[in-house]
């Protein structure tokens, strides 16, 4: 799993994290994912292009830090609802829902995404990283025996990231009670 959240990072390295995060995310207002490129992400965050590459090896590898900054490191409820006495069909219906509420928090974020060329691409970057956080989410928990964590966590981040594309593309028509249904309805075997 990409640690994207060292403590010992110096504070000057995190800024400028931050400020190129920022400039990716500014850019996308305005350009798809294709049109920009390196020297417009350092113009928009005001650093050289070398200064970018000393942290990020590719425009990729910033998205990937963008987005798991933005939606997965805050701090998310999934702890505090985790607990032992819920059964584990409870703890991944409340997982869904948080995967939800990220991708409808911003829907414009994800339908530009999702309508790049590089849609496949990007699918697969949010696949991996939700089942970085699902792995990471179960890790030490003895819940089901039955379902290995790294099973449930590639099901859960491509089955989800697989329907919002497809809502995405849909101009999301339907709800979020709606899309649990749904969800409800398909697994119905965990």
């Amino acid at each position: 799993m990409a640690n994207y959240s060292s403590t010992k990072e110096d504070l000057r390295s995190r800024v400028t994290k931050l400020m190129l995060s920022n400039a990716l995310l500014e850019c996308f207002r305005t350009m798809t994912y294709p049109e920009i490129s390196v020297i417009k992400i350092c113009n928009v965050a005001q650093v050289h292009r070398t200064t970018f590459y000393k942290h990020f090896e590719t425009k990729d590898d910033l998205l990937r830090y963008a987005m798991f900054r933005k939606y997965i490191s805050p701090e998310i409820e999934f702890e505090k609802k985790n607990k032992t006495g819920n059964t584990p069909r409870e703890n991944f219906f409340h997982l869904m829902n948080l995967m939800l509420d990220i991708f409808l928090n911003d829907k414009d974020y994800f339908h530009m995404l999702f309508s790049t060329r590089e849609n496949d691409a990007i699918i697969l970057m949010l696949i991996r990283l939700l089942t970085d956080f699902v792995e990471c989410q179960l890790e030490g928990k003895e819940e089901d025996k039955d379902i290995p964590p790294g099973v449930i966590a590639e099901f859960t981040a491509g089955g989800v990231v697989t329907f919002i594309n497809s809502c995405v593309r849909l101009k999301m028509p339907y709800t979020k009670e709606k899309m649990m249904t749904y969800i409800s309805k398909l697994t119905v075997f965990y």
